[in-house]
């Protein structure tokens, strides 16, 4: 099967979305599909566009983007329409509806991504007090991406309820693919309880990941009497925020970084339990990736996080508004039961290895294009 993966971002970069276009064309190409690359795809009057979405949104209300913009969107499609003709693909997946929102195409189109447009708005910050044509323009163009697609596949159950929820897509065009690790397999487990209840958050944005609700977490669990401390990776509090003795900010480690790699494996490699009180977030892949090294993550109730854990067995997932005492509470029973803490480590392992890594995403992907794609009509555009 040929696959065409056209993708905004460059799929030959690790960086990337976090990696992931980079480990799905990977994972495809090593489950023996024929995997083939538009992209990154050009904007179009980028430069421009640019200067004009900076220059209205300092003069008007409401935050306008260029990006779901039809000259945008025609754009991208017209590159993927000259990489269709070059390549002869049985089916065009898409990570992410933007490439595909005004594409003209018989071959069959699906898209594989995170979240919808709607539920985008009034969730992230980026996507709050956002102008009326901006609304308008990015639920016409995800209808338009879904009304050519011959399924949607999202990697988790909340986005999969918005596109039928919220655009009125047919069940049975939607299905659900955890996203995998974005990490080599790191192997059989060590043990964690040498150094302490050693716990580790990953992720960009203080406030946005709820790493003030980690360091809070940390603090009441000391309270109770456990040797907690806490490493946060990826970034750092506001310069107004004091932070206690027990948490040690690493900064950026990124992961094309051999060093910085390494120094991150070591931090899953110690921690006792993964914290993520994020208060945004469609699929955080860093999940995944402390399950991989058998860490039982504990995060909030937002968003797709539900999908990338098996609750009770490799961690929980906990109400925002009551995480810390909640969190407290759960990794102090644990830790004072060490079997306990081991069965959920085992748990997290488990749960990696079966479902959150890439070569299972890609081989139920496939599964998916043989049997609900290729060789079925596409929807007329």
């Amino acid at each position: 099967m040929r696959i065409l993966l056209a993708s905004v971002e460059d799929a030959r970069d690790v960086r990337a979305w976090s990696g992931t276009p980079f480990h799905l064309a990977a994972s495809l190409r090593a489950a023996g599909a024929d995997v083939v690359l538009a992209g990154p795809l050009g904007e179009r009057f980028g430069l421009p566009l640019k200067v004009l979405q900076r220059l209205r949104n300092s003069v008007a209300p409401g935050t306008w983007s260029r990006l779901r913009e039809p000259v945008v969107l025609d754009g991208y499609a017209r590159q993927v329409e000259r990489a269709i003709s070059a390549t002869s693909p049985d089916v065009v997946l898409a990570p992410g509806t933007l490439p595909v929102a005004r594409l003209r195409t018989d071959v069959p189109v699906v898209t594989y991504t995170d979240a919808t447009f709607a539920g985008l708005v009034d969730f992230y910050a980026d996507y709050t007090g956002l102008s009326r044509r901006y609304l308008r323009m990015g639920h016409a163009m995800e209808r338009s991406a879904l009304e050519r697609v011959s399924l949607a596949v999202y990697s988790s159950a909340w986005a999969a309820r918005s596109a039928v929820a919220d655009y009125g897509l047919p069940p049975d065009k939607v299905a659900v693919v955890p996203f995998g690790a974005n990490v080599a397999d790191p192997g059989p487990l060590a043990d964690r309880r040498d150094d302490g209840c050693r716990l580790l958050l990953v992720g960009r944005g203080w406030e946005r990941k709820g790493a003030d609700l980690a360091v809070a977490t940390t603090a009441r669990l000391r309270s109770l009497g456990v040797p907690a401390t806490l490493d946060v990776v990826g970034c750092r509090p506001p310069s107004v925020v004091a932070v206690p003795g027990f948490v040690t900010v690493h900064g950026s480690l990124e992961k094309d970084d051999p060093q910085a790699a390494a120094r991150l494996a070591e931090l899953y490699a110690s921690a006792a339990f993964f914290l993520l009180p994020t208060r945004a977030d469609c699929t955080p892949v860093v999940l995944a990736e402390a399950q991989a090294h058998g860490v039982p993550v504990i995060t909030a109730d937002v968003g797709g996080t539900a999908s990338m854990l098996a609750p009770g067995r490799s961690g929980w997932v906990l109400p925002p508004a009551e995480f810390v005492d909640a969190a407290a509470a759960r990794i102090a029973g644990a830790w004072a039961r060490p079997a306990e803490h081991a069965a959920l480590r085992q748990g997290a392992r488990e749960f990696y290895t079966s479902t959150l890594n890439w070569p299972s995403a890609a081989q139920a992907l496939l599964t998916l294009l043989r049997e609900r794609v290729v060789g079925t009509p596409i929807a007329s555009a």
